[in-house]
């Protein structure tokens, strides 16, 4: 039988009788097989002075590749993980006479018991799946998951410490081959559900930093994971953040640029749960926010309820954190492949970090509430007053309604109504629409305010999306994040991504109206109410120094 054949046969063996915490991926090779060894609270590593220490919430990798001779000899095993916790690692090689060969000489020398070795036997299951290699992962998972020999070996030595710290750092690794290779999914059989659940959940990851190459610590001061944030110098100087993980002590001894090249002015806490909050997030985010306050105080709204010196400081809050916001939209529409999951991570992060925040700060909240409520009042009762010396900035405006609670799908409509308005300038004024124009020239002047304001409707959808669907997708409430470590769930960032690409790909009004939620806006005479806008966009005075 060629050896691909077999190897298909036991992948189907596998996928009858999956192995608790073990995951198999693959590439285009079927005879290559990637393991992911799950180490979770309920099944965790063993090891240390009398099987006296444990560790849980992290994952090792390693890969199998099936050679000619196999059965008859077992696949090459190589260890990938960094991982020496184990009297039998040596390097990428495992010491153990069932799941490899690299050791026979010395099993021969040992007089090994030939029903301890690996024969051809060994490679297939039986009609229900027991044996072969679903054992064999099951041996494999449950040696690594124990050092049993520590005090009579001593090959390899390791304390409390070290083995928390040699956690952290499998937390962050991740093999390369884990982005272009699929995991094999089980083949369902009644009652299967629950049990594929809960083999499947993903470990807890840990957070790197980038700069020093070391494990991060929730909690600890100086270790406390943090992201990055830029200031961009312009006209208005911007901010920006790559979500780089780093800590008060690498931005300290020199952490000045991330990898992709983004400078590091300050530095936020990601707030991963209320325990790390209280004892480190909440001093870095202080310390950051004052550091980025001179440029927040550009932003200041000139709204009547931020007049007064109480309102300073939230006003500092409100518009770092709708800045990043901001500009990260702006990056997802403008960019590459890999912004989505990036962006995600970014709008999660501040979400959280408003919410924990807005215990700190008694009337954030109250505050960003009342700023939106002022500002909408403003569109809808001041048809004539130039609402861009107001609020300057509509993108940056619109993270205070994390604080509204439905208020803005309600009030969407007046948002579109002042985001059409404020894209007329972008229109060239021999485009721009008129009442009495022709059927067909009607066409091409909605067709030219679309193409010209398309980058301004996009970056509406994507700020409102997670706004939207932050409570559908389960991410609308400081026990809601912190239950997900501050990190978006797979389900959410798998939505989010495939959304991501349709938000870019967005060609027409109605496709815009679809994604705001605004249904009944698909009967509306789009030409009607850019002629509308272009109106109101001269009352308000957005238009100096464009000729008519």
């Amino acid at each position: 039988m060629e050896t691909a054949k077999l190897v298909q046969r036991c992948l189907a063996d596998v996928s009858r009788k999956p192995v608790e915490n073990v995951d198999i991926y693959l590439e285009d090779e079927v005879t290559t097989w990637h393991l992911a060894l799950h180490f979770p609270a309920s099944a965790p590593f063993v090891g240390g002075p009398g099987s006296t220490l444990s560790a849980c919430d992290f994952s090792l990798y390693a890969t199998l590749c099936f050679g000619p001779d196999f059965p008859a000899k077992p696949p090459k095993f190589k260890f990938e993980s960094k991982w020496i916790n184990h009297q039998h690692l040596w390097g990428d090689r495992i010491c153990h006479s069932l799941l490899s060969d690299d050791f026979a000489g010395f099993f021969q020398e040992q007089r090994t018991h030939s029903t301890s070795l690996w024969n051809a036997s060994c490679a297939l299951a039986d009609a229900d799946g027991m044996g072969g290699m679903p054992r064999y992962l099951q041996i494999l998972r449950e040696f690594l998951g124990s050092d049993l020999d520590y005090e009579e070996e001593k090959h390899v030595k390791y304390d409390s410490q070290s083995l928390k710290l040699d956690v952290e750092a499998q937390r962050c690794f991740r093999p390369e081959w884990l982005k272009a290779s699929s995991r094999l999914e089980p083949r369902p059989r009644g009652g299967y559900a629950e049990q594929k659940a809960e083999v499947t959940a993903a470990p807890k990851e840990a957070w790197c930093d980038f700069f020093l190459k070391t494990p991060l610590l929730p909690a600890e001061l100086e270790r406390h994971p943090c992201f990055d944030v830029a200031v961009v110098p312009g006209r208005v100087s911007s901010l920006a953040t790559s979500m780089a993980s780093l800590c008060k002590q690498s931005f300290e001894q020199g952490a000045r640029s991330t990898d992709l090249g983004l400078p590091v002015h300050a530095i936020l806490p990601y707030p991963c749960d209320l325990q790390a909050w209280s004892s480190a997030g909440r001093s870095l985010a202080e310390n950051g926010i004052v550091r980025l306050g001179e440029v927040a105080r550009c932003y200041r709204l000139q709204l009547p309820s931020c007049q007064g010196k109480d309102t300073n400081g939230l006003e500092d809050i409100l518009n770092i954190a709708g800045e990043i916001w901001k500009t990260t939209c702006i990056s997802i529409v403008k960019s590459g492949e890999h912004e989505s999951e990036r962006a995600m991570m970014c709008f999660v992060t501040l979400h959280f970090l408003l919410l924990c925040l807005a215990q700190d700060h008694a009337g954030l909240a109250a505050h960003a509430a009342k700023t939106a409520e002022e500002f909408l009042k403003m569109v809808e009762a001041e048809p004539e007053k130039n609402l861009k010396s107001v609020v300057p900035d509509l993108g940056r405006f619109l993270v205070r309604f994390l604080f509204t609670e439905g208020e803005l799908k309600a009030n969407l409509p007046i948002i579109v109504r002042e985001l059409f308005c404020r894209n007329v300038r972008w229109v060239h004024p021999d485009l721009w629409p008129e009442s009495d124009a022709p059927p067909e020239v009607k066409e091409e002047q909605v067709a030219a305010s679309f193409q010209a304001g398309q980058f301004g409707m996009k970056l509406l959808v994507f700020q409102s999306y997670y706004i939207l669907r932050s409570q559908e997708l389960g991410l609308d409430s400081i026990a809601a994040l912190e239950a997900c470590h501050g990190k978006p769930a797979a389900n959410a960032l798998q939505a989010f991504q495939r959304d991501c690409r349709e938000i870019k790909e967005m060609g027409s009004y109605p496709e815009f109206f679809i994604w705001l939620q605004l249904d009944d806006y698909l009967d509306r005479d789009i030409h009607e109410m850019l002629c509308n806008a272009v109106d109101e966009s001269e009352d308000r005075g957005y238009n100096q120094g464009i000729p008519r």
